[in-house]
């Protein structure tokens, strides 16, 4: 993919999903790893078309000793050439004891954490996160294996609040080939984590050996997940939208009674209402 290709591609999600507004602060979430860097990259390059601020977040997990610290010393780095401003945290996942959370919720839920304390910080309205199409399809694998709802399904959200914060994801209808190749193309380094090989993690088993597996049967596999990530989740804002104007209609109309001890629901008109609005998705 040619680079003004791929930055055209990121603006047009920006765009369709109404990400970004003139004069938004924006902390961008880099650990240095290939999506993550591509995206500070990317926003970098859009920041004056668009009209925003941007910052910069990173966390090291302490689980990969020196490693880890190299990676922060990289996002700095890479802060500090933008003329970014960079705001950092350490903390210590290596005494993680197991509880009903797993290790990658506990780790999640720590990054956001301070996220959200960073983003306060700085003055940050939105959060932006490097999740990409392949990350939708391994997190709604993931979801299926272990068992989760419709909602669950719909995976990763391209946007969504938290707090006082919007949470946005630019690269979600991207692929990691897409921006492996981005970087080549303008000579970009970053970083490997080598905790991403470890199979004991969940998903690092759905991307390395579930997927590939699937692939096998259907090469756009990742894609096809995704489709029905975002097909579903227009049918349940759908549905949530005429759950709403079926009870707004039911409560504005005859199914409230009024009688003398007070007020009752006419059980007739309630099946009614019911089966009319069942009768839409089946």
């Amino acid at each position: 993919m040619m680079i003004g290709t791929f930055i055209k591609k990121t603006r047009d999600t920006i765009k369709h999903y109404g990400m970004i507004s003139s004069g938004d602060r924006i902390l961008v979430a880099v650990s240095g790893g290939s999506d993550s860097v591509a995206l500070l990259n990317v926003l970098v390059m859009l920041k004056d078309e668009f009209k925003i601020f941007l910052n910069v977040a990173n966390i090291d997990h302490s689980l990969r000793g020196d490693e880890s610290r190299k990676d922060s010393d990289f996002v700095k780095n890479l802060a500090e050439k933008f003329l970014i401003p960079f705001e950092h945290k350490k903390i210590n996942l290596a005494s993680f004891k197991k509880t009903k959370k797993s290790f990658e919720e506990y780790a999640r839920e720590a990054r956001y954490e301070f996220f959200k304390k960073a983003a306060s910080k700085l003055g940050c309205n939105i959060i932006a996160t490097a999740h990409t199409i392949n990350d939708q399809a391994e997190t709604i694998l993931m979801r299926i294996i272990k068992g989760t709802s419709a909602k669950g399904i719909t995976g990763i959200p391209p946007i969504r609040y938290e707090d006082d914060f919007k949470i946005i994801r630019p690269f979600i209808d991207i692929e990691k080939k897409e921006i492996k190749e981005y970087l080549a193309r303008i000579s970009c380094p970053f970083r490997e984590d080598s905790s991403n090989c470890d199979t004991k993690y969940f998903r690092n088993a759905v991307r390395l050996e579930i997927l590939p597996f699937l692939e096998k049967y259907n090469p756009k596999i990742t894609r096809a997940i995704s489709n029905l990530s975002d097909n579903l989740r227009d049918d349940l804002t759908f549905i949530e939208s005429a759950k709403k104007n079926a009870i707004k209609h039911f409560l504005l109309s005859s199914g409230i009674v009024k009688h003398e001890g007070g007020f009752g629901i006419n059980i007739k008109y309630f099946i009614l209402v019911l089966l009319s609005f069942v009768g839409r998705f089946l």
